[in-house]
């Protein structure tokens, strides 16, 4: 046997490995109840691999079934594989500009920090909870729609209330009074 031979065939073991360390794949199940979460995906040509998770501190997300993933499997062993990144280009925005970031999900909502500093959030409701307060830092605070307080209890707007309060009348000695002035706008 030739040097060279020797050499390859002594090597192709440590090649197959390296060549296993990093890989791509489309994740089956997510399974998100562990400390780590734990996801299941084929890769090669149907080869079925066991993996944790890993994300990002201070964020987590349960991507969807059929979700791309890439991994790396430690030391070339895919039984001791951690996927690094996953997405999903069926639910990624599209045509965000460069510095631009966005939080989105499968249903079209999102959070998206603009490349002129400016923080948008859409969707179809947004909840708020506070154990003290909410409070509002901003020389103006604009509302296109109408605002209810005491929500839980009250039904009545705040345009609701300017009507009443516009129409209102107070008797007065000799008769009643006209309506407020100036009216609330």
């Amino acid at each position: 046997m030739s040097i060279e031979r020797f050499v390859a065939a002594a090597l192709e073991p440590l090649r197959s490995r390296v060549q296993l360390m990093v890989g791509r794949a489309i994740l089956k199940v997510v399974d998100d109840a562990g400390a780590i979460q734990r996801v299941q995906m084929s890769a090669l040509a149907g080869e079925l691999i066991e993996a944790e998770r890993v994300q990002q501190y201070g964020f987590s997300s349960v991507p969807l079934q059929g979700a791309e993933a890439v991994f790396l499997a430690v030391g070339g062993d895919r039984g001791h594989a951690v996927v690094v990144a996953a997405d999903d280009r069926r639910h990624r925005p599209r045509e965000l500009k460069a510095g631009e970031v966005c939080l989105y999900n499968n249903k079209g909502a999102f959070i998206l920090l603009d490349k002129d500093g400016h923080a948008t959030v859409s969707a179809p409701m947004v909840t708020l909870v506070a154990s003290d307060k909410v409070r509002i830092d901003a020389p103006t605070a604009e509302f296109t729609g109408d605002v209810v307080d005491n929500c839980e209890t009250n039904t009545v707007t705040m345009a609701q209330m300017r009507t009443i309060f516009n129409l209102h009348t107070q008797p007065v000695s000799g008769g009643t009074a006209g309506a407020p002035t100036p009216l609330m706008e």
